[in-house]
């Protein structure tokens, strides 16, 4: 008797991203990474600016009110965080499920930046440093309902 070749099975996330292209053919793990990348800027932009409003069709109610929750409370400080030098080293999808009618997929985003935030009255820097790059490491949790819908940002947990 000859012994069957051993096929290695898919990964969780490979078994996630084939659920999600049973609905949707079309799907590119690699455009929902880019557009990862993108969101990250831009989250970063519009907390800078302290003014949300450019991401409510791109991330999830919830996630609005946690980055509209941030944008307020730095304009009460009197305060404005700045994030700089953005130096993303890794970005690959790390999960993939469905869960209740709905896509998830999380993206790992590693890298290193500039992140300091400034009092606006005086301009001296109150948290962080505007010289040493500081490890980034964060999961970026992207959800939409299944099938070929546009994503949004529903959650951000740091590694």
């Amino acid at each position: 008797a000859t012994a069957e070749p051993e096929v290695a099975a898919p990964s969780d996330v490979e078994r996630g991203l084939g659920h999600v292209r049973q609905m949707d053919p079309g799907f590119d793990p690699q455009a929902l990474v880019g557009q990862a990348r993108e969101m990250l800027l831009d989250v970063q932009a519009a907390i800078t600016a302290r003014d949300v409003r450019a991401l409510r069709e791109r991330t999830t109610p919830e996630m609005y009110a946690e980055l509209q929750r941030q944008c307020d409370e730095l304009r009460a400080s009197r305060r404005t965080n700045h994030v700089e030098r953005i130096d993303l080293r890794r970005s690959e999808i790390s999960e993939a499920w469905q869960e209740s009618g709905r896509d998830y997929v999380t993206v790992y985003l590693a890298g290193a930046l500039l992140d300091y935030t400034v009092d606006d009255a005086t301009g001296g820097v109150v948290g962080g440093s505007t010289t040493d790059r500081e490890g980034l490491e964060e999961f970026w949790t992207f959800t939409r309902p299944v099938g070929p819908h546009p994503w949004q940002l529903s959650a951000i947990q740091t590694a």
